[in-house]
C-alpha cells in the first residue's frame, strides 16, 4: 500500500530510475506504475470478496489516496464499480 518509490529502487540496484523502468518493462511487459496498479486493484478485488469492508476502509489498505481515485481506476479495469462487483458476488452465492 505504499507509494512507488522508484527512486529508492535504483540506488538499491545501483541503476538509473530509466534503467530500472526499462528493464521491469522487459521482463514483465509493463511499466513499475502500471504494474503497482494492477497489484492494487487485484487487492481490492480480494478484500471484496473475502471481507466485508468497506471502500474507505480497502482503499486505506491498498494505498489509493481516496475512494474516487480507486472507485474510477476499478471502474477503469474491471468495467464495474467496486460496488457492483461486490453485488455480483453476492449475486453468484
Amino acid at each position: 500500500n505504499q507509494p512507488l518509490d522508484l527512486e529508492s529502487l535504483a540506488a538499491l540496484h545501483h541503476v538509473s530510475e530509466r534503467t530500472l523502468s526499462r528493464r521491469f518493462k522487459k521482463a514483465l511487459g509493463v511499466a513499475p506504475s502500471e504494474y503497482q496498479q494492477r497489484l492494487r486493484i487485484e487487492h481490492t478485488k480480494l478484500l471484496l470478496e473475502t471481507t466485508n469492508l468497506g471502500i474507505e476502509q480497502i482503499v486505506e489498505r491498498v494505498g489509493y489516496s481516496n475512494a474516487s481515485s480507486l472507485r474510477r481506476l476499478f471502474k477503469k479495469s474491471l468495467g464495474m464499480s467496486p460496488r457492483a462487483y461486490r453485488a455480483g458476488l453476492l449475486d453468484r452465492a
